[in-house]
């Protein structure tokens, strides 16, 4: 984009208090007497994309509103038409003071943008912002883009109305590389451009907020070069720019200070929130430390390496999500280079000792001194650190690299100790010939193309060339001397926007250190959504010590309340959350506001269409198997004469899916032999094909090969790439049914992106028999869910067992193990233990954490509802006692979502149960049970206390 004509648009307006003679206290005191001249001085912003000054904004306009309370009487609106300077006189009190910029056409002021910020009035000096972030919408404006792009190369553009989710204004592929194209009657509004370039088998992929302004034109110039980053670091690349302004990634730091398995950041994030960081942090901070067992770098290497491959410690963090990559960061506390052996420091002169250092850049005249010796032992640092990194290189791992930082510091011309690092004690000259030599000897004479430069000199006249910066980050302790880390964010928007305005707008930003973690909350309402934070890591303190060197643990920073809500939001990814990061395509049917979806839009129905189907000659009836009804005398029946198979035909492209089928009786997946397996085959196998044409002839492969089969329904996950057929065989008779196998359906689930919603009810027969949909059960949850939202079909999976209860953790670990495609795994069970007179509350509570605990393991989501009981002549106090627990449950860092109440829903409802002290609902009951879910999901979703898909 332009950046010269975004820094000269009047778009902040700071309001400074000019002189009077009156004082004020503190506290206003509504209707005092007063006044107050306000001098408005006209600032600029840069935060995104506006219109070209040379036929901008015509007047500013400045008023005030009273906030309620004030009886004060609002004075006329002032106009500032010329020069940088208005002034708005006030009484004192409490007002909101507002900014409009208007445009004249034809003789006529529209309003094209506004903003406001409140104002105590209450003495002689006063200062806030506005930031004019809100386009009219009275009118249409015009885009221009220009996009500059490699020979042989593709380039798309994408305007959607922003938030996401309307009909982009436009969507098409650019012609011509650097060939202006000219958008004209676009509605005023805020957009999200989204720019596509792909040279060969690599794609950039590029994001900008657009402002269009009613009558006035915003443009947007970019160019790419040839990508020259390996394939997995575009493909990170790509995902960081997909998801940057909806979501934020979460970070850990975790330095070697005692080494990993005796200081595991990772687990203690894990212990306090059930959730694991996306990003792991390593410094190279004791290279050369020669009294240090890591001294060599080669420790921080390996755990990188292990973080990428999903796991810490030397565990698989995730068992159920084999595909998920830990992102990688690494900064580097460079001691002073010096001679092998020595135990440098990197903090620059303040003081006597060991630990500060007068090293300096080596520099003369007005360049790097590379003839110096001492320039040497830079080289030998960058060599050191290359080969390290050469390491992650080899096996295609991306790293966030941010070397050099904090350079700035407080430095100042008289205060260059005030950088507190000896790159930054030189000045910024010496530090960004610094940086980017480093830039030019990772990338261009080591072949380094792994790495994303993370620039973090604190200050915009310590930015270096930006095509050697890719991303820019800011470190900020706030709270540092404890109390109230979770409270008040105000730091937050400031320090995001001034980041941003160091680049010109032009790079993403990331909070690359942090003490209390941001409040994503309130970085989406103020439009100051950071791609990532890194909190630092606990100094070698137990665990929960309250310093201010734990940056975790203790509560000087971050309280307990504050870790859980942070890692369990909805706009921050953890990494459970993350794509296959080897796989991630970046292309342009991505829809970036969804971290785990590369290439859908939200809420894609994943169930596949099925447009044909076939069976062998003495079959019957495959068509039942796709005819949504699961309970009642239309079945497909291979019956006794077997083998038998169906084949479904598909259109599409999918490169994975998840068939999920079921046998007569729905609600009994047994994992033992000799129970009745309603009509289940007892042996099957399924194949699928890229050629056939009716289901008979073409190529065949089996992926699924099952010979003693005790369920009586299944999921299996299944590679899909080209393929159009799916065939089921069935090999083995049914156990009971008198008439042999009766498979009532199949589905098919789009997991190309691991988008499938799967809904796992466990529990006990309540879940067995109020999850069946029958006729008489339904509208069934995965119905309801539909019914809401159409694009949406969650794969509804039930495993009751009657007289089960919370003990029975094998029974879900074999269920897990054996099925797959599951988001969501409901645990409902304890009413068994009522009805026993069950009292032992503590140990019903330790029984249902191990089962959360089983499920969160997985990469999965528990959740966890309120107990159902009649209203009968049994107590109740052990239901309530029981349900009281859950919600305890629900609230520890590792708990699970809180379902619905079904106690009060289903209190004083005796028509819904079979007697009036049963605890078994009747079959009006049992439909009304799915509806309370699927009210509780719709509820759930539109609030976001539940992930979505």
């Amino acid at each position: 984009m332009n950046h010269k004509n975004i820094m000269l648009l009047l778009a902040l307006a700071a309001l400074l208090a000019g002189c009077n003679m009156f004082t004020g206290s503190d506290r206003q005191e509504t209707g005092r007497s007063g006044i107050s001249q306000i001098n408005v001085t006209i600032g600029s912003s840069g935060r995104t994309i506006l219109p070209e000054l040379g036929s901008g904004f015509s007047k500013f306009v400045i008023s005030a509103e009273p906030v309620a309370g004030n009886s004060q009487t609002p004075p006329s609106p002032v106009d500032i038409t010329t020069g940088s300077q208005g002034v708005i006189t006030l009484p004192f009190g409490d007002w909101n003071i507002i900014v409009s910029g208007y445009v004249t056409v034809s003789g006529d002021d529209y309003e094209a943008a506004t903003g406001s910020a409140p104002l105590t009035v209450n003495s002689s000096s006063h200062s806030v912002q506005v930031l004019l972030n809100l386009p009219g919408t009275n009118g249409t404006g015009t885009f221009t883009y220009t996009v500059t792009f490699p020979a042989g190369g593709s380039a798309s553009v994408k305007l959607e109305p922003w938030p996401l989710g309307g009909t982009p204004e436009v969507d098409a592929p650019v012609a011509a590389s650097g060939t202006p194209v000219i958008q004209s009657n676009i509605p005023g509004g805020i957009y999200f451009l989204t720019v596509t370039v792909t040279v060969g088998t690599k794609t950039s992929i590029r994001n900008e907020i657009v402002h269009i302004y009613p009558h006035l034109t915003s443009n947007a110039s970019y160019s790419f070069a040839d990508p020259n980053k390996s394939q997995n670091t575009q493909r990170l690349m790509n995902y960081l720019t997909n998801q940057y302004g909806k979501k934020i990634i979460s970070g850990q730091m975790d330095v070697a200070w005692e080494g990993n398995s005796a200081f595991d950041m990772i687990a203690r994030v894990y212990s306090d929130t059930g959730k694991y960081p996306a990003i792991k942090g390593f410094d190279f901070i004791q290279l050369p430390y020669s009294n240090y067992i890591y001294a060599e770098g080669q420790q921080q290497i390996d755990e990188a390496i292990e973080w990428w491959n999903g796991m810490n410690n030397g565990v698989k963090l995730l068992a159920g999500k084999p595909d998920i990559h830990g992102i990688v960061t690494f900064c580097w506390h460079w001691r002073m280079p010096q001679a092998a052996g020595t135990e440098p420091a990197f903090y620059t002169q303040t003081g006597n000792g060991s630990n500060y250092t007068n090293y300096r850049i080596p520099w003369t005249g007005s360049q790097l001194d590379t003839a110096n010796a001492a320039f040497q032992n830079i080289q030998n640092d960058l060599d050191a650190v290359a080969a390290l990194l050469q390491q992650l290189k080899d096996l295609d791992i991306p790293v966030l690299w941010r070397p050099l930082h904090e350079a700035a510091g407080n430095w100042s011309p008289t205060n260059p100790n005030g950088a507190w690092f000896w790159w930054g004690g030189s000045g910024p000259a010496p530090y960004i010939a610094l940086w980017e030599y480093m830039h030019d000897y990772f990338t261009n004479t080591k072949g380094l193309d792994n790495l994303i430069w993370v620039w973090n000199g604190q200050r915009t006249d310590w930015y270096p060339d930006p095509e050697t910066v890719d991303i820019a980050g800011f470190d900020y302790y706030p709270y540092y001397n404890g109390g109230g880390a979770q409270d008040g964010q105000t730091w937050n928007k400031t320090v995001f926007d001034n980041t941003l305005a160091m680049t010109g707008g032009s790079r993403m930003v990331a909070l690359t250190e942090n003490g209390v973690m941001p409040d994503p909350d309130h970085c989406l309402a103020n439009n100051a959504m950071w791609s990532w934070f890194m909190t630092w890591n606990d100094h070698n303190n137990p665990v929960n010590t309250y310093s201010d060197q734990n940056f975790w643990t203790g509560g000087f920073h971050n309280t307990n309340s504050h870790k859980a809500f942070i890692y369990n939001h909805d706009l921050v990814i953890t990494l459970d959350e993350l794509p296959d990061l080897t796989k991630y395509n970046g292309g342009s049917g991505e829809d970036p506001d969804d971290p785990d979806d590369p290439g859908e839009p939200p809420n894609v129905k994943t169930l596949i269409p099925v447009v044909q189907t076939a069976t062998d000659a003495t079959g019957s009836n495959p068509n039942r198997l796709i005819d949504g009804l699961f309970r009642g005398p239309l079945y497909w029946g291979p019956g006794r004469d077997l083998p038998k198979w169906a084949a479904l035909r598909v259109d599409g492209d999918y490169s994975e899916i998840i068939l999920y089928w079921t046998a007569d009786n729905e609600n009994h997946p047994l994992p033992a032999p000799g129970n009745d397996q309603y009509g289940a085959p007892t042996a099957y196998f399924i194949e699928i094909s890229a050629d056939s044409t009716n289901g008979t002839d073409g190529n065949w492969t089996t992926v699924v090969n099952e010979s003693n089969n005790l369920w009586t329904s299944r999921s299996h996950r299944i590679s899909f790439t080209n393929q159009r057929w799916v065939r089921f065989n069935v090999t083995g008779d049914a156990y009971t049914v008198n008439d042999g196998v009766r498979m009532l359906e199949i589905e098919l689930h789009d997991n190309t992106y691991g988008k499938v919603d799967g809904w796992l009810f466990f529990g006990d027969s309540n879940t067995a028999m109020g999850f069946t949909r029958s006729a008489d059960r339904t509208p069934a949850f995965a119905n309801i869910v539909e019914a809401d939202d159409p694009t949406h079909y969650p794969m509804q999976f039930s495993a009751g067992l009657g007289g089960d209860n919370a003990q029975n953790i094998e029974r879900l670990r074999t269920t897990l193990n054996t099925n797959e495609g599951f988001r969501v795994v409901v645990l409902s069970l304890g009413t068994n233990a009522i009805n026993g007179n069950y009292t032992n509350q503590v140990a019903y509570q330790n029984q249902m954490r191990a089962l959360v605990d089983e499920v969160h393991g997985r990469g999965m989501i528990a959740v966890v509802p309120r107990l159902l009981w009649p209203n009968g002549a049994y107590t109740n106090a052990a239901a309530e006692g029981m349900n009281d627990r859950i919600v305890e449950l629900s609230n520890e860092a590792n708990g699970p979502i809180l379902g619905p109440n079904l106690y009060s829903e289903f209190l004083n409802k005796t028509h819904l149960f079979r007697a009036a002290n049963d605890v078994h609902p009747n079959a009006a009951g049992y439909k009304y049970l799915q509806e309370v879910w699927g009210n509780w999901y719709i509820a759930a979703k539109a609030n976001g206390t539940l992930p979505k898909p």
